[in-house]
């Protein structure tokens, strides 16, 4: 989608659509966006679709696009894959200014429903939001759901992104995270329908809730993170992180909720089983350069 006018495929709206494969044909992105130098495909809305079936990413942002708003969709698989790369519901590697709400990302049917959105047997990860963006305007991320998911892999990621990140930040851009609604990452009951289930063959893996790593400011508040499962098989460990901050921006990280006081078990990390796998838990770990405050959380 690139151009030769004088400037981007700019104010287009895609909604109340179904995307997904023709049949017997793989579909690797819904909808994808390379845009031209100095003419940038912004201002774009994606609200109200399903993107079903997606082998790479539903949205995929990639260059000279900028400020669009992605709100009200749905992102699942029909039945369960084994995928031949990392998985993405949103993906974003170029601009700012973009706004991310409402969208359910999970299940095998529209809003999280139906079955498990299961990934199997793959040396592959699986990333429901993913940002990369840059310095010029701030971006929001606001009442997303993210649950009834499954993942089976066989790598053991111990660094950044890891195995397993319900909304992945990195970049220049300042991020307000869940500043007006709160993002929900499985959620904070054990109801098998929110689950987010882990499994690996190899030790170590990282499982981050929310992970940032920016040079502008970010806001993180009012997250729901819980109802996240690994397997319990000896030799197998783990490390997850509700929250997790790095990078030089200033980080202010409040009112947010990892696990339950309710309920017992909604973060099970491990178990009895695990033996020699070393697991470790961080409700909130910030290793950011930058000014940070952390308040009135509940872990």
């Amino acid at each position: 989608n690139t151009t030769n006018l004088n400037s981007g495929n700019d104010y287009n709206t895609v909604t109340e659509c179904t995307i997904t494969n023709y049949t017997g044909e793989d579909q690797y992105y819904g909808i994808s966006s390379n845009g031209t130098a100095s003419k940038t495909n912004d201002n774009i809305t994606i609200s109200n679709n399903n993107f079903v079936d997606c082998l790479g990413a539903g949205i995929d942002i990639e260059t000279n696009s900028d400020s669009w708003t992605i709100s009200g969709n749905s992102f699942y698989q029909s039945a369960a894959i084994d995928p031949d790369n990392d998985i993405y519901g949103i993906l974003i590697n170029t601009g700012s200014g973009y706004t991310i709400t409402d969208n359910y990302i999970g299940g095998q049917a529209d809003s999280c429903g139906g079955s498990s959105y299961t990934l199997n047997s793959s040396t592959r990860r699986f990333f429901p939001i993913y940002l990369n963006t840059d310095a010029v305007s701030t971006s929001s991320i606001q009442g997303n759901i993210i649950r009834n998911i499954t993942l089976n892999t066989t790598v053991g990621t111990a660094t950044t992104s890891g195995i397993f990140t319900g909304i992945y930040v990195t970049g220049a851009g300042a991020l307000n995270i869940g500043t007006t609604t709160g993002n929900i990452i499985g959620d904070t009951t054990t109801s098998a329908s929110n689950k987010i289930t882990i499994t690996s063959t190899t030790s170590g893996g990282w499982i981050n809730g929310i992970y940032t790593n920016t040079t502008g400011a970010t806001t993180i508040s009012n997250n729901l993170i819980g109802d996240i499962a690994t397997s319990n098989v000896s030799g197998k460990g783990y490390t997850f992180y509700g929250i997790q901050t790095l990078g030089s921006g200033a980080n202010t990280i409040t009112n947010n909720k990892i696990g339950s006081i309710n309920t017992a078990n909604t973060i099970a990390i491990g178990g009895a089983s695990t033996a020699s796998g070393v697991c470790q838990f961080y409700g909130i770990n910030n290793s950011a350069t930058g000014l940070t405050s952390i308040s009135s959380n509940i872990i």
